[in-house]
């Protein structure tokens, strides 16, 4: 079965606060949250049998459907265990370069630690030396 287009087609999902079908149309937003996670999960938590694709070797062909759960296409009355929504390139790239800058955020993070770790270790050795 081919991917649904959402930008052609209304695709309803269910809101947070109520759990009903009440005006949620799936946009970009949501498609590109999708591929965030796919994009993370095929970094460090591949399926079985499939290796890791580091996030920096990643492309846009590579996301070129995902999987919603728990969807109503317009028209219909009872909503989808599961749909395949096609992703645009330009999803694509927005998601991939959300999942790099938020990598390069927490790669900072863990820099300035171990940096601010090294020299918390540095001041005990001194003052061990000290005495």
């Amino acid at each position: 079965m081919q991917p649904v287009d959402y930008k052609k087609t209304c695709i309803l999902a269910r809101t947070l606060k109520t759990g009903l079908f009440d005006d949620n149309r799936l946009g970009s937003c949501h498609v590109i949250g999708v591929v965030v996670e796919a994009s993370l999960k095929l970094a460090y938590r591949p399926a079985v049998g499939c290796l890791p694709c580091p996030v920096a070797m990643q492309t846009a062909l590579m996301f070129a459907s995902v999987t919603f759960h728990d969807v109503l296409l317009e028209g219909e009355t009872h909503a989808r265990d599961t749909l395949d929504v096609k992703v645009w390139p330009k999803d694509a790239d927005r998601a991939l370069a959300v999942v790099r800058a938020l990598l390069s955020k927490v790669q900072s993070l863990f820099v300035a630690h171990a940096y601010l770790q090294g020299v918390r270790n540095t001041f005990m050795l001194a003052r061990c030396f000290k005495q």
